[in-house]
């Protein structure tokens, strides 16, 4: 197990990571998430020895590792730009970290083509230059490398920005898929939601160097416990006094809502002519419409009582069309109710690969 005990990170005068602790099971595929300088990154670069802690505790089954160099870790690392040698071969950059651990040629082969084997690397690809693969081949590259030391933890950082879209997600699946293959421990920094939602096992949300909430994709979707997650993570309605006020006074709703909380909904769980006893309904005008062809984005306008945003299965058949009336459905019990937060003091925020400060207002 790998675990992090009230963890501070300085950068001068500025408190980048304020006493993170958490713990991540073996053969987890455990992400951080947040937006840029919220943490993320300069957690995952404690664990593998490239920022000194101020303070706090690193262990890895309970071995103290928090002061140990980065080379002797044995932690695998796999960095957003691969950081890989372009004029050397697949082959030469698998094998790089073991020639400087003097292993010999025989045991050096057996290792390179095992890692390669590992990320479907073929042998045409591993006499090739990397400068010569493309960029969803040059990952495999950078994961062999990092699995050449056979260590039991993986930590990557935002290893698939680079791509385009329909290869990220096709990586993704197959990351996914090594991971469950190999049984080990990966930590992975990512700002991307989908991402995050569609790989981990557990997901840890960083907001301004704390740790926001830790729990598995679903109960950080559909049961956030802050605001600032819920605001976070995918799309979401939030719904005006007036809305409330509506769901309240309805049989549905029978005061079930709290007026002095921020409430919110997922677009997913406001729908089209839905009826039933347990739903509030309502009027509403379609506003606007974004088409994602799986499925279609409506904005609703509901009276004077604000505007819903709505996902609905796109079926093909009952499509609506700008100004159409329709009625707009809501299950109170879908609602997530928060204490408001208090507005945020400017504050300076610090880039994963700088010192420098910024002021910056979230």
């Amino acid at each position: 197990m790998l675990k992090i005990e009230n963890l501070n990170v300085h950068f001068g005068d500025f408190h980048a990571l304020k006493d993170v602790s958490l713990e991540i099971p073996d053969g987890e595929f455990f992400t951080l998430l947040g937006p840029s300088g919220c943490g993320k990154t300069t957690t995952l670069r404690s664990i593998t020895g490239f920022i000194k802690p101020s303070s706090g505790k690193i262990t890895i089954d309970g071995r103290d590792i928090t002061h140990i160099p980065v080379e002797k870790r044995n932690i695998g690392m796999v960095f957003q730009s691969y950081a890989l040698f372009p004029t050397m071969t697949v082959y030469e950059n698998i094998a790089f970290s073991l020639k400087v651990q003097k292993k010999n040629k025989v045991e050096i082969d057996r290792i390179v083509h095992d890692c390669a084997k590992k990320v479907d690397l073929t042998d045409e690809q591993l006499v090739k230059n990397v400068s010569e693969l493309s960029g969803g081949q040059q990952q495999r590259v950078a994961i062999a490398r990092a699995l050449a030391s056979n260590p039991p933890i993986l930590c990557l950082d935002e290893p698939l920005s680079n791509l385009d879209a329909k290869l990220r997600v096709q990586l993704r699946g197959e990351l996914k898929e090594l991971q469950k293959k190999l049984g080990i421990t990966m930590v992975y920094v990512t700002h991307d939601q989908e991402e995050a939602l569609t790989l981990s096992d557990h997901i840890c949300v960083f907001k301004r160097g704390v740790v926001d909430q830790i729990g598995t994709p679903n109960e950080i979707y559909n049961k956030s416990k802050t605001e600032y997650t819920n605001n976070f993570i995918g799309d979401v309605n939030r719904l005006t006094p007036e809305l409330v006020a509506a769901i309240n006074a309805s049989e549905a709703g029978n005061n079930t809502l709290d007026p002095q909380k921020n409430n919110y909904i997922r677009l997913e769980k406001v729908h089209i002519g839905r009826t039933g006893k347990e739903y509030f309904t309502a009027e509403a005008t379609v506003q606007n419409i974004e088409y994602y062809g799986m499925y279609i984005k409506y904005y609703l306008a509901v009276g004077d009582m604000g505007t819903l945003k709505v996902f609905e299965k796109n079926d093909g058949v009952e499509v609506h069309a700008l100004g159409e009336k329709v009625m707009v459905s809501i299950r109170p019990r879908d609602i997530l109710g928060f204490v408001p937060e208090p507005e945020e003091p400017e504050t300076q925020i610090v880039g994963k690969n700088s010192s420098k400060k910024l002021s910056k207002k979230h």
